[in-house]
């Protein structure tokens, strides 16, 4: 399993839809290498309400842990979960 928790890993974040109260990000974890059980930190203001494509682990304030769902839990080298 690839370890990012050292260093920096290429995540893109882009907010395709935003209707006042919400909204809808695109987040692309690119794998240079095979990963096994992702989790990613981020810091959001909202309250995350749907997901898809991973799980909330944890929440505290406004730090949020994201979880793979079972269907993604590995990612091949040179692929990606949107």
């Amino acid at each position: 399993m690839a370890d990012f928790s050292s260093s920096p890993a290429d995540i893109e974040v882009d907010l395709r839809e935003h209707w006042g109260s919400g909204g809808v990000f695109d987040v692309e974890l690119p794998a240079s290498q095979a990963l096994s059980g992702w989790s990613i930190e981020i810091i959001f203001a909202g309250e995350i309400v749907d997901i898809w494509n991973a799980r909330v682990a944890s929440q505290s304030g406004d730090r949020y842990v994201l979880e793979p769902e079972t269907y993604n839990n590995d990612i091949a080298a040179g692929a990606e979960v949107e």
